[in-house]
C-alpha cells in the first residue's frame, strides 16, 4: 500500500471469498462494479499476504466525486477479505492498522436478507443484526462505528436458520444479476460517493 500521504478511507466488500456469485457474496460484487467504475473496467488487485486479502487504491479528487472543492483529495483502500465470511474481521483490522484507519474511515458493503433484491440502504454505526461479517467486524475492531451501504438479497420464505444459511450460499439466477447490474450496484456506488462527499 504505497501511498502513505493523504487522508485514507477502506471500503470493504464482505463476501465468501471461496463462493462467488452467491447471495452472502453480493457485497464483494458490489465492490468489484465501483472498483471498476473507479479504476476503469479492469482494476488491479493485488494480494496482500499481511492483510489477508485483495487490495486495489486510487486517489480521488474533485472531478471524481460531485461537489468537492477545488485541490480536494481521497484515498481510498478497496479491500476484499480473503476469509469466510465470519472471519472478515481479521483481514479489516490488519488492514485498519497499517493505513492508520479509525473505525468510522471504513465504508462496508454487505447483503441483507431484510431488503427486497437489489435495495440499497446506508447505515452509520450500530449493531451486526446477526451478520455474521459485522459481528467478526466489530469484535476485530473493538468499534461499531464503520459505516454500511447494505445490499437487498431477498429472504426466503422459511425462517428456519438452516434454510437461510442455503439461501444465502445460492448462486444468483441470471436475472436476479441483470437486477443487481440495473439497480443494486449502481446504487451502492452512489451510496459510497454520497459517504464520501459528506465526510
Amino acid at each position: 500500500m504505497p501511498i502513505r500521504d493523504l487522508s485514507r478511507l477502506l471500503v470493504v466488500g464482505l463476501g465468501n471469498y471461496s463462493h462467488p456469485h452467491t447471495r452472502h457474496n453480493v457485497g464483494m460484487m458490489a465492490l468489484d462494479y465501483t472498483a471498476a467504475a473507479l479504476l476503469g473496467s479492469a482494476p488491479t488487485w493485488r494480494l496482500s499476504k499481511s492483510v489477508g486479502g485483495h487490495v486495489a487504491e486510487t486517489v480521488l479528487d474533485e472531478s471524481d466525486v460531485q461537489g468537492m472543492p477545488a485541490g480536494w483529495t481521497q484515498h481510498v483502500v478497496f479491500l476484499k477479505p480473503r476469509t469466510f465470511m465470519n472471519l472478515s474481521g481479521g483481514p479489516v483490522a490488519r488492514a485498519a492498522r497499517e493505513l492508520g484507519i479509525r473505525p468510522e474511515n471504513i465504508i462496508v458493503f454487505h447483503d441483507d436478507l431484510e431488503r427486497k433484491l437489489g435495495a440499497v440502504s446506508m447505515k452509520a454505526k450500530g449493531s451486526a443484526s446477526g451478520h455474521n461479517g459485522l459481528k467478526s467486524m466489530i469484535a476485530a475492531l473493538r468499534s461499531d462505528v464503520f459505516r454500511r451501504v447494505r445490499i437487498g438479497i431477498d429472504r426466503p420464505v422459511s425462517k428456519d436458520p438452516a434454510a437461510v444459511g442455503d439461501y444465502v450460499l445460492q448462486r444468483f439466477s441470471d436475472a436476479e444479476h441483470a437486477v443487481l447490474l440495473r439497480t443494486g450496484f449502481p446504487a451502492a456506488h452512489e451510496a459510497l460517493m454520497r459517504l464520501i462527499s459528506d465526510g
